[in-house]
């Protein structure tokens, strides 16, 4: 099989099974408005309870419920509320893609560079970047294996296997990084007094990412030894990659300048009246 098979086969699964249903959310949130609501509210209440927490208790009346997002009572903001519903389970879903995808990409996929000639079962490519269609290398060739041992070229070689014990357990440890990242994130960023700084804050991870990513592509593309190691680690790189992206979307996506204002004028009211009359 060539690359672009390969990618294929790693790519579509996922896509197909969390990403795409992700585009029905604003249709059932203008047709099917409760049930996208009890949907929203159970994950939230689920996977994020160390965040957000709905209280119940009983009255005279029907049950009546106070939601708190750490210490921040939003159960009379419900345009917020909703927001902040909306937003979380958006991050589940794009959270719980990208650990599914990296449980798929680890029980199908074996990736190696070690271009054995004995094993027919994987396919070799050049490690190269190029837009032409690349046709396996033939491993048992002893002018390829030449080229291979003086360092000419680096193989990058794929096999189809099922390895169920290793994918569970680097996508759970994905998941479990994953919610680390953003229960530390949303007491860091709660700390944060002002919005101004919220948005130095911001700025400075739109800067961060993108720059690592790309300065780590560069290094891989001119270093094969780079290349060779991230391969050797695949399953902690993958664990980073996915902690990383969730923490970039928790900070960019929860609506931080609302809650952080609305703490501060809930902190502070006598600061608040009097700035607005100023």
């Amino acid at each position: 099989m060539k690359p672009d098979v390969y990618s294929i086969i790693l790519l579509v699964p996922p896509l197909l099974v969390t990403y795409i249903p992700i585009l029905v959310f604003p249709v059932m949130k203008v047709f099917y408005r409760r049930r996208f609501d009890q949907i929203s509210r159970w994950v939230a209440t689920n996977a994020f309870s160390n965040i957000l927490k709905e209280k119940k208790k009983k009255t005279c009346c029907p049950r009546e419920a106070r939601w708190l997002f750490k210490d921040i009572d939003l159960t009379a903001e419900e345009e917020l509320l909703s927001m902040v519903l909306t937003r979380f389970l958006m991050l589940f879903s794009f959270m719980f893609g990208a650990v599914l995808t990296v449980f798929w990409q680890l029980l199908v996929l074996d990736v190696s560079n070690d271009c054995d000639e004995d094993d027919l079962s994987k396919d070799c490519f050049a490690n190269k970047w190029t837009s032409e269609p690349q046709d396996p290398l033939n491993c048992s060739s002893a002018a390829v294996q030449t080229l291979i041992q003086n360092g000419t070229i680096q193989v990058a070689c794929y096999k189809i296997v099922f390895n169920f014990g290793l994918a569970s357990g680097a996508s759970y440890g994905s998941f479990k990084l994953s919610m680390f990242a953003i229960k530390v994130s949303a007491g860091a960023i709660l700390r944060i007094k002002t919005t101004k700084m919220l948005r130095l804050v911001q700025m400075f991870g739109a800067l961060l990412v993108p720059g690592v990513v790309i300065s780590l592509t560069f290094v891989d593309v001119v270093i094969p030894s780079v290349d060779i190691f991230l391969r050797d680690q695949q399953v902690a790189f993958l664990q980073i990659t996915t902690t990383t992206l969730t923490a970039f979307y928790f900070l960019f996506f929860i609506p931080w300048r609302w809650l952080i204002d609305l703490k501060t004028q809930r902190e502070n009211p006598l600061e608040t009246v009097i700035g607005n009359c100023a």
